[in-house]
């Protein structure tokens, strides 16, 4: 489950890229400030707030640990 203290992380994908911070958590929904150049099949995964700004599940985290948020390979 994502909280608040979540918020500042840094949120990788499986194979250990970066692709953004945790802006701020609301309800159990992660809100990431993506890198630019975000991949095409990332942003499919996560949901686009049209702002540059991709919310994140938690069944979208495979691991959180304190200072990151891993993403589940996506199959």
């Amino acid at each position: 489950m994502l909280e608040e203290s979540d918020e500042g992380k840094t949120v990788l994908r499986a194979d250990d890229e970066q692709v953004g911070t945790i802006d701020r958590v609301e309800h159990g929904t992660a809100y990431i400030d993506a890198e630019e150049g975000l991949l095409e099949g990332l942003k499919s995964m996560l949901g686009d707030e049209g702002d540059g700004t991709y919310s994140l599940v938690g069944t979208d985290v495979e691991e959180i640990t304190d200072e990151e948020v891993r993403l589940r390979r996506k199959e």
